[in-house]
C-alpha cells in the first residue's frame, strides 16, 4: 500500500507541476535578422526575447533546416557573450526531481541497466558544512567475469565506486589476434621484448601468461612478464621461472593491478637475464598480426602465443560507503563529504529553499542482480546541526533558464540560407512554438569568408585584410566597433583602435547583386601582451601541424609545407621569440608584431577525402589550343576549335593511359576551413610522337620536381616520353574531373579525318555512294561513342561529384574483397539506378563505358596520322570509348 500511496503522489506531483510550464516571450522591437544573403551564408542578426524557467536543453529549429538547444546559443561566443541569463541548478546542467521517500530502497537491474536514487535538502538557510555521509548497498551478484556493479555519485559520468573483491576463479585465456601457429617460432630473448595486444574488459586481477617451448641449455629460466595500458602506459610487472624440456604453460599475477577501464593493453615476455636469451622459444604467425617486437611504433607485425587471463569478481557484494570503503576501491575521491558539499556550493549556491538533490546512480553489468540500498545518513549544518536518513527515487530533468528582455543573436547558430537565389521564409521554433518569422532575400551577392588580422596591439595602425568571394564589388564598408566606420574600395583598410577591450567589427560588402555582412570579434591589448599571444599561438599551430603531417606521404608534406611556406614561418617564429626576450618598450613588441601579422597558419591539418585508381579524361573547355601552339608549334584551323580539342582526347584514348590518384588535406583555421587538393597521376604513352604535359597555373600550385617544367602564358608544361609521374597541388576549388590539364602532341600530330575524296580518284558513281554511305555511316558511329562517352556520363551523374564518390566507395569495397554481385546490391539499396552502378563499376575497371567499339577507331587514326594533313578540310571528332 505504501508503494501505491507513494506512486500516486509522483503522479499528482507531475500533473500539476505541467500547470507551472515555463514561457518566453518576445518584445516589441523583436528582431534584427539581416534579410539579404549569398548562397549558403549563415543567418544574422538577433531576436528580443526574454526567458522564464524555460528548459535549458530546449531545441531551437530552423524551417530551413539545423537546430540548437538553447543553452548553446546562449553560451556561443562572441555572439552571445553579453546575454545575461541565470539557470537552476547555477551550472545549468542537469537538475533532479527526488520523490517517495523511504527508509531503504530495492532495485532489481538486467546487464547495462542503471537506477538513480540519492538524498534531497530543503532548508530555508544556507546550507554546508556536510559533515557525515554514508549508506550501505548489498547486491545477490554471483561470481562473474564482467564487473557487476559501480556507482556514480552525482551523477557526473565519473564513477567513484566499482567492485574490486576478486574471486578464486579465472575466465578464459585471451590471445588477442593469435590464431595458432603458422609461419615460425621466435626465440625468446632479454631484447627485444615479444608482445601481444589484448582486448581486455574490467576485472579485479589479471593472469599473464605464455607456451614457451624447451629449445636449449639446462637449469632454470626466468622471465618477465608485463601489462601495459596502451592509451595510458600505466605498466605492471610479473616474474615467473621453468625449467626442463618440452611445451610449457607459464604465468604469473602482477600485485595491485586491475583493469578499471576496458580498453587495449600490451602483454609482454622477454627473458630476465641475457645470458637466457634463445633457451626457449614461443610460437607466432602472421595472419592479422596485432603484436610486435620491442617497442610499438605504430605497425604490428607478428602475433605470439601470449595471453592474459582476467579473474573473476567475488560474489555478493557487500558494502557501507564511505570514505574508507571509497579509499579501498582506489576511488576518485578522497573525501566524499567534501565532494557532495562542493556540489552544492556549486549546482545550488548553497541556497537549498526549493530543494537540493544529491543524485547517486548504480550501473549494472549483469542480468538478474537485486540491489539493496539501506542506513543512509547525512548530516550537514542549515543555522542548525542537521541530520537526513531518508533515499529518494530521483529523476534526472532539465535545467532551466531564465533571463530578463535582450538581444539573443543567431549569428553562431549555423542556421543556413539555401543555395538557390530567391525570396524564403526563415523561421525559428522553440518548442513547437514560433518564436520568429522573416522573409529574407538570397540573390548573387558577394560572400564574405574570412578575415586577418583578429588579434591586434592598441595604437598600432593595423591592416584589416578580408577575403571574399563573388564578382561586381563595389565598396566595403567597416564599423570597427568603436564608434568609427570606413568605406573603401578594396577589400582592406587600416585602423588604430586606441583602447584595450574586444570589439565586433562588421564588415559589409557591397555589389551589384546585393549586400551581404559578417561580424569578427577583435581583440586589442598592449602589444606586450599580444605579441606573445601570437606567437604561441603560432607555435602550438606549427605543432599541430607537423604531429600531423607524420602520417602524411612524403609528396603531401612537400606540398603542406609548401602552400603554408611552414619552414619559413617557423623559422621567422624562432627570430621573434629571440626578439622577444630582448624588448623592453611597447615600440619594441610593436616592431614583432608587424612582421607576425603576417603569419596566417591554420590551427589543425586534416586528411578528409582520398581516392586511388581513377581515370582522367580532360574537359574540352580546358584544352588551350593557343597554348599547345605555342608550346608544340603548329596551327589549327580557325573556326574548327572544338574538334581540334576532340582531336587530342582521341588522340589520348589511342596512345595514352593514365592512372590518377586524389586527396584532400583540410586546414582548419579558428573562422574558416581551407582545402588542400593533392594529384598524382602515372601516365603511360605508347606513340613515338613528341607530347607534352600541359597544367594551367592554379592557385598556390605546387608541382613536383619544379625544375623540369617551363612557362608560358600562364601555364606549365612538361615533354612527356614513356612513362611519367605526375604530382601537383592546389588551394583551387577543382576536383579530379574538372582539373584544368591536358596531355597532347603538337597540332601537327594530330589526326584528322578528312570526309572528302581526293578529287584525283575516279570512282564509279555506285562505289563512290557506297563508300561516301560507309564513311558517313562510320563518322556518325564515332559521334554517337564520343557522345556516349562525354554527354551520357553527365546524363546519369548531373553532379560530377557522385560519380567520384561511387567510383571511391568501389575502390574501398573491393579492398575488402567484396564482389560486384555484392558492392551491387548495396549500391541499389542505397537508391542508385541499375544503369548508374553498372556505368560506375566498368568506370573503376576501366573497361569500355560506351557503345560497342564496332569502327576499328584505333587502327583508323593510326592510318590517317600516316596521311599528310589538310588544314582546310572539314575535320571530325574521332575517339575511342575509355575506361
Amino acid at each position: 500500500m505504501r508503494g501505491i500511496r507513494g506512486f500516486t503522489y509522483f503522479v499528482l506531483i507531475i500533473f500539476f507541476m505541467s500547470f507551472a510550464s515555463a514561457s518566453f516571450s518576445v518584445g516589441n522591437a523583436s528582431n534584427g535578422i539581416e534579410s539579404s544573403y549569398g548562397p549558403g551564408e549563415k543567418i544574422r542578426g538577433w531576436i528580443n526575447v526574454s526567458l522564464t524557467s524555460e528548459d535549458a536543453t530546449s531545441l531551437l529549429e530552423s524551417s530551413l533546416g539545423g537546430s540548437i538547444r538553447l543553452i548553446d546559443l546562449v553560451r556561443k561566443t562572441p555572439s552571445n557573450s553579453a546575454f545575461i541569463y541565470s539557470c537552476i541548478p547555477t551550472t545549468c546542467e542537469s537538475n533532479y526531481l527526488a520523490t517517495n521517500s523511504d527508509v531503504s530502497k530495492t532495485f532489481n537491474l538486467d546487464e547495462e541497466e542503471s537506477v538513480l536514487f540519492g538524498m534531497k535538502i530543503t532548508a530555508t538557510k544556507s546550507v554546508g558544512d556536510i559533515s557525515d555521509f554514508y549508506f550501505n548497498l548489498s547486491s545477490n551478484n554471483p561470481g562473474t567475469v564482467a564487473m557487476p556493479l559501480s556507482i556514480d555519485i552525482l551523477n557526473d559520468g565519473q564513477v567513484e565506486w566499482q567492485a574490486y573483491a576478486a574471486s578464486g576463479e579465472f575466465g578464459a585465456e585471451n590471445f588477442g589476434c593469435y590464431v595458432g601457429m603458422d609461419t615460425a617460432t621466435q626465440l625468446i630473448a632479454n631484447a627485444p621484448q615479444y608482445c601481444e595486444r589484448v582486448e581486455l574488459s574490467k576485472t579485479p586481477e589479471i593472469e599473464l601468461g605464455a607456451y614457451v617451448a624447451y629449445e636449449k641449455g639446462t637449469g632454470t629460466v626466468n622471465f618477465e612478464m608485463s601489462i601495459e595500458n596502451s592509451e595510458t602506459g600505466e605498466k605492471k610487472v610479473c616474474t615467473v621461472s621453468t625449467s626442463g624440456t618440452g611445451l610449457k604453460r607459464i604465468f604469473c599475477t602482477p600485485t595491485d593491478f586491475s583493469v578499471k577501464e576496458d580498453g587495449d593493453y600490451y602483454v609482454c615476455i622477454k627473458t630476465k637475464l641475457a645470458a637466457d636469451n634463445g633457451k626457449y622459444k614461443i610460437n607466432s604467425e602472421q595472419k592479422t598480426p596485432c603484436g610486435f617486437t620491442g617497442t610499438y611504433e605504430g605497425d604490428y607485425s607478428y602475433d605470439f602465443e601470449i595471453f592474459a587471463r582476467p579473474k573473476e569478481y567475488a560474489a555478493s557484494i557487500n558494502i557501507k560507503l564511505n570514505d574508507a570503503e571509497l579509499a579501498r576501491a582506489d576511488s576518485p575521491i578522497l573525501n566524499v563529504e567534501n565532494y557532495i558539499d562542493e556540489y552544492i556550493t556549486d549546482n545550488y549556491k548553497n541556497n537549498c529553499s526549493k530543494g537540493c538533490v544529491i543524485p547517486i546512480k548504480v550501473y549494472s553489468g549483469i542480468n538478474n542482480q537485486q540491489v539493496d540500498v539501506s542506513n543512509f545518513f547525512m548530516s550537514y549544518i542549515a543555522d542548525t546541526y542537521t541530520e537526513n536518513t531518508n533515499i529518494y527515487d530521483v529523476e534526472e530533468t532539465p535545467a532551466e533558464i531564465s533571463s530578463s528582455y535582450q538581444k539573443l543573436f543567431f549569428d553562431d547558430a549555423n542556421f543556413s540560407v539555401p543555395t538557390s537565389y530567391g525570396n524564403h521564409t526563415f523561421s525559428v521554433e522553440l518548442n513547437d512554438a514560433n518564436l520568429l518569422t522573416k522573409t529574407i532575400s538570397v540573390g548573387e551577392v558577394a560572400q564574405i569568408k574570412s578575415l586577418t588580422p583578429t588579434k591586434t596591439a592598441v595604437k598600432y595602425p593595423t591592416i584589416f585584410s578580408a577575403e571574399v568571394g563573388g564578382k561586381n564589388i563595389t565598396g566595403y564598408n567597416w564599423n570597427f566597433g568603436d564608434g568609427v566606420s570606413e568605406t573603401t574600395s578594396v577589400n582592406s583598410v587600416t585602423h588604430t583602435y586606441a583602447a584595450t577591450g574586444t570589439y565586433t567589427l562588421k564588415i559589409t560588402i557591397n555589389s551589384l547583386k546585393g549586400s551581404s555582412s559578417k561580424n569578427f570579434n577583435i581583440t586589442v591589448g598592449p602589444a606586450s601582451e599580444i605579441v606573445p599571444s601570437l606567437l604561441s599561438d603560432a607555435s602550438s599551430s606549427i605543432s599541430n601541424i607537423k604531429n600531423q603531417m607524420n602520417s602524411f606521404s612524403l609528396f603531401e608534406q612537400e606540398s603542406i609545407d609548401s602552400t603554408l611556406g611552414l619552414s619559413s614561418a617557423e623559422a621567422t617564429i624562432d627570430e621573434m621569440n629571440d626578439a622577444v626576450l630582448s624588448a623592453v618598450l611597447e615600440s619594441d613588441y610593436e616592431a614583432i608584431l608587424a612582421e607576425l601579422l603576417t603569419i596566417n597558419l591554420p590551427e589543425t591539418i586534416a586528411k578528409t577525402a582520398t581516392s586511388k585508381g581513377l581515370s582522367f579524361y580532360p574537359a574540352t573547355e580546358n584544352i588551350d589550343l593557343n597554348v599547345l601552339k605555342e608550346i608544340g608549334g603548329g596551327d589549327y584551323t580557325a573556326g574548327r576549335e572544338e574538334q581540334y580539342r576532340e582531336a587530342v582526347l582521341a588522340w589520348n584514348d589511342v596512345y595514352t593511359t593514365n592512372d590518377l590518384s586524389y586527396s584532400e588535406i583540410s586546414l582548419f583555421y579558428s573562422d574558416r576551413k581551407e582545402l588542400l587538393r593533392i594529384f598524382e597521376m602515372n601516365v603511360t604513352k605508347s606513340s613515338a610522337d613528341s607530347a607534352y604535359f600541359i597544367i594551367k597555373n592554379m592557385e598556390d600550385i605546387y608541382l613536383q620536381n619544379e625544375d623540369e617544367y617551363s612557362e608560358k602564358t600562364g601555364y606549365f608544361y612538361t615533354g612527356l616520353n614513356g612513362k611519367k609521374s605526375i604530382r601537383f597541388s592546389t588551394t583551387e576549388e577543382v576536383d579530379f574531373v574538372d582539373v584544368p590539364m591536358f596531355i597532347s602532341p603538337s597540332l601537327d600530330n594530330l589526326a584528322v579525318l578528312d570526309i572528302t575524296p581526293p578529287e584525283k580518284i575516279k570512282w564509279t558513281v555506285p562505289i563512290i555512294i557506297a563508300v561516301m554511305i560507309i564513311l558517313i555511316a562510320g563518322v556518325i558511329w564515332v559521334i554517337l561513342q564520343v557522345w556516349y562517352i562525354r554527354k551520357y556520363e553527365s546524363y546519369l551523374f548531373k553532379d560530377r561529384n557522385h560519380l567520384y564518390n561511387l567510383v571511391s566507395y568501389i575502390n574501398d569495397a573491393k579492398k575488402k574483397g567484396e564482389s560486384d554481385s555484392v558492392i551491387s546490391s548495396k549500391l541499389k539499396k542505397a537508391g542508385w539506378s541499375s544503369e548508374q552502378v553498372r556505368y560506375s563499376l566498368r568506370k573503376y575497371e576501366q573497361k569500355n563505358t560506351g557503345l560497342p567499339e564496332i569502327i576499328p577507331i584505333r587502327k583508323l587514326l593510326e592510318g590517317f596520322k600516316k596521311l599528310p594533313l589538310q588544314k582546310k578540310s572539314t575535320t571530325t571528332n574521332i575517339r575511342t570509348n575509355g575506361s
